[in-house]
């Protein structure tokens, strides 16, 4: 595509009606993982409790029985953070592939179905767990000096193949779109040049709007991803 056509397909994505249930849906989405983690915090108050009467600076004088019951505290404690990560996860996965399975039908104007939903889970099932798996490798091993360069460029590059594969995948449904995406997202980098310089752009003027002190502007942000999810489904339909 050409800086001309780049431009009116930027201009008309302003116009789709599709943008507003797609906020909608993504601020449910939002307010679902916001109680959930309210939840966990809830739950977890009570082994929090335990460890805050957890001594260590005098571990060393603790008795054998007293030892023993901080062990048997910290290996419980370890044991819970587990299980709710890997809860927290199988949830956050199914009701992430329910509100974007919901988003990219309307984005297509496909009608929804249980059949596609499930189809829709298990493709996130494949497909999120490694990008969560690179997020917590670059936590965890990148130096403190380039940590935050290398979240948002694995973030960018997240969000580049999610787009590209949830608009292939809701047109073909089948998991061998997780290849082809690569492939696209690789191999048609140049496409995107213009249409992620635009969405800069956008960025850009939006975040000033952000100085004005505005309530709830978080809102906007959420209106925005949903603008380019319905914008960079454009570009790769165009593709």
């Amino acid at each position: 595509m050409n800086l001309k056509e780049n431009i009116t397909i930027y201009l008309n994505s302003f116009r789709s009606k599709s943008i507003l249930l797609a906020a909608a849906l993504n601020s449910l989405l939002v307010l679902i993982v916001a109680a959930l983690i309210v939840l966990i915090k809830i739950i977890a108050k009570p082994w929090t409790n335990k460890l805050e009467k957890i001594n260590l600076a005098n571990v060393a004088l603790q008795t054998e029985t007293q030892l023993e019951l901080i062990a048997m505290t910290l290996r419980g404690f370890i044991l819970f953070v587990v299980i709710a990560i890997v809860i927290l996860v199988i949830i956050l996965i199914i009701k992430w592939s329910f509100f974007q399975g919901m988003i990219y039908k309307h984005f297509l104007k496909k009608k929804t179905n249980i059949k596609y939903l499930r189809r829709f889970t298990v493709l996130n099932a494949l497909w999120l767990p490694p990008w969560l798996a690179l997020f917590l490798a670059i936590v965890l091993g990148v130096k403190a000096d380039y940590l935050i360069t290398s979240f948002y460029i694995l973030f960018f590059l997240f969000l580049h193949f999610t787009f590209i594969l949830y608009t292939r995948f809701t047109k073909n449904s089948k998991l061998s779109e997780i290849q082809r995406t690569i492939k696209t997202g690789i191999t048609k980098i140049r496409s995107f040049i213009i249409p992620y310089i635009l969405i800069s752009i956008t960025f850009i003027l939006i975040s000033q709007l952000n100085r004005l002190s505005i309530p709830y502007f978080f809102v906007i942000y959420i209106i925005f991803f949903s603008w380019i999810q319905n914008y960079t489904k454009e570009i790769i339909l165009k593709i």
